[in-house]
This record gives C-alpha cells, sequence and structure tokens, in this order.
C-alpha cells in the first residue's frame, strides 16, 4: 500500500504543481493582457497626436497654398489687365492711324476724279468741237 499512497500522494502534488502553474499562467497572461491593452492605448494615443499634427500640417499648406494661389491669380489678372489696356491703347492708335490714311486716301480719290471729270469734259469739248466743224 506504500506504493499506492506515495502515487496517490504523488498525483495530488502534481495536480497542485498543476493548479500552481495554471495560477501563475492565468496571473502572468492578465498581466500580459493589461500591459498589451496599455500599450495599445498609448500606441493609439500617439497615432491619434501624430494625425493632429499631420492634418494641423496639411491644415496650414492647404491655407499657404492657396494664398499663393490668391496672390498668383491677383498677379496674373492685374498683368491681364495691363495686357488689355496696352492692346486697347494699340487698337485705338491703329484706329486712329487707319482713319487718317482712309481720310487720306477718299482725298487722293476724290481730287483723281475730279481730275477725271476735268478730262473727260476737256475729251467731250474737244470730240464736240471735232463734230461742229464741217
Amino acid at each position: 500500500m506504500d506504493r499506492n499512497v506515495a502515487y496517490s500522494e504523488c498525483k495530488e502534488y502534481r495536480n497542485e504543481a498543476y493548479i500552481a502553474l495554471e495560477d501563475i499562467i492565468n496571473s502572468a497572461e492578465t498581466s500580459l493582457r493589461s500591459e498589451i491593452r496599455h500599450a495599445a492605448i498609448g500606441i493609439k494615443a500617439y497615432v491619434d497626436t501624430k494625425n493632429k499634427e499631420l492634418g494641423k500640417k496639411i491644415d496650414d499648406n492647404s491655407v499657404e497654398i492657396n494664398k499663393k494661389i490668391d496672390d498668383n491669380s491677383f498677379e496674373t489678372n492685374k498683368k491681364i489687365d495691363e495686357l488689355k489696356s496696352e492692346t486697347n491703347k494699340k487698337i485705338d492708335e491703329l484706329k486712329s492711324e487707319n482713319s487718317k490714311k482712309i481720310d487720306e486716301l477718299k482725298s487722293e480719290t476724290n481730287k483723281k476724279i475730279d481730275e477725271l471729270k476735268s478730262d473727260v469734259t476737256d475729251i467731250k469739248t474737244m470730240l464736240t468741237q471735232l463734230l461742229s466743224k464741217p
């Protein structure tokens, strides 16, 4: 019976050892889960902070880009207005020059027409004189 008692005690010690190991493992597992949870919370907080920082940088960059676009648009519109003004001025100058040239051409044309009329009148007179001579 000694052997059975020893085996039974051994089995009991072994069961107690398993229970003790389970308690240690469960305690370690709980502790590890708690640390993992805390680490995850810390990582999430860090990521959230970095996301906010990046979001702020993106917003700042967007504001800066929009300001540059507005400045460039203002400068571009200013240059366009200057070019329009210069173009209109040149168009007015060309219109004035063309108007003067047209007036000169009209005057020259009228002179030539008058000369031609005079020549035609002279020719008519000559023809009339020639025809009236017997």
